[in-house]
């Protein structure tokens, strides 16, 4: 099927990942979603803006804070 015959746009692999995993039918970017997950990569410019949404719009504890990988792409 083509796109102008679907209703709306697709979800990538990533978006159905998420949603299967936080029991949503769908999700979109710029959506906070909480599931559970194997491994959670951050890159080091965004741990911080990960960190303030988790506590601006979630709240509550990590519960497999061992599970965080932050990957450092740049050092001084």
């Amino acid at each position: 099927r083509s796109n102008d015959q679907r209703k709306g746009p697709t979800m990538n692999m990533l978006e159905k990942i998420l949603a299967k995993r936080s029991g949503r039918t769908k999700v979109s970017p710029g959506d906070v979603v909480v599931c559970e997950v194997d491994c959670a990569l951050l890159h080091d410019l965004s741990a911080r803006s990960c960190r303030i949404v988790w506590e601006k719009q979630v709240g509550g504890k990590m519960l497999h804070p061992e599970r965080i990988v932050t990957v450092i792409d740049a050092a001084i």
